[in-house]
């Protein structure tokens, strides 16, 4: 719902930046710090990926 960040579960500043999907379609929030260190990962695992294909 987005009262506090998925990673760190920090609730002040309120997270904004999405970083997730639940299985009910729901969106998972992260703090800034915690979607930066989301998004670098999800782009060293698309890389990886595409190098092993």
């Amino acid at each position: 719902m987005g009262d506090a960040c998925a990673v760190c579960h920090v609730k002040w500043p309120r997270p904004r930046h999405p970083i997730g999907l639940l299985a009910d379609g729901g969106e998972v929030y992260g703090c800034d710090d915690c979607a930066g260190i989301a998004a670098s990962h999800a782009a060293r695992t698309l890389e990886h990926a595409l190098v092993a294909h």
